[in-house]
């Protein structure tokens, strides 16, 4: 489905530009939902805002880099960044930004905007 590629093609162009810190399109993902709370978050709240297609073994994953990065801790009852996480969600910005240039190059405002509605509108055809 187009979709998908779309999405596998997504990820790619972010592990590629987020290769050179060490993390990946999830992590990124993950540290990003994480910086929201400075209490951090209980693993069902931080698993309920990460994107659908993340299998649980993914989302250990995730995590265990951003820990093993000391980007992130867990006290058993939330998971949190670290300051240092916090200064590399903030580095990981440009690059970031750099994936969403190249992905919406030569497409308007307009046309990102009708894109993303209709995707919308699918989303909520099909859910509960």
């Amino acid at each position: 489905m187009l979709l998908q590629q779309v999405d596998r093609a997504i990820t790619a162009a972010f592990d590629r530009e987020l290769a050179d810190h060490s993390t990946t399109r999830l992590e990124w993902q993950m540290m990003s939902v994480l910086a929201t709370s400075r209490e951090g978050l209980p693993w069902a709240t931080l698993e309920d805002r990460m994107p659908r297609r993340a299998t649980p073994d993914d989302l250990v994953a995730a995590w265990t880099g951003i820990e093993a990065g000391g980007w992130g801790l867990e006290d058993g009852e939330r998971w949190t960044l670290t300051d240092d996480g916090r200064s590399a969600l903030e580095d990981l910005g440009a690059s970031v930004q750099r994936v969403r240039e190249l992905l919406t190059a030569d497409i308007s405002d307009e046309e990102y905007v009708a894109t993303v509605r209709v995707l919308e509108r699918m989303l909520g055809n099909l859910e509960d």
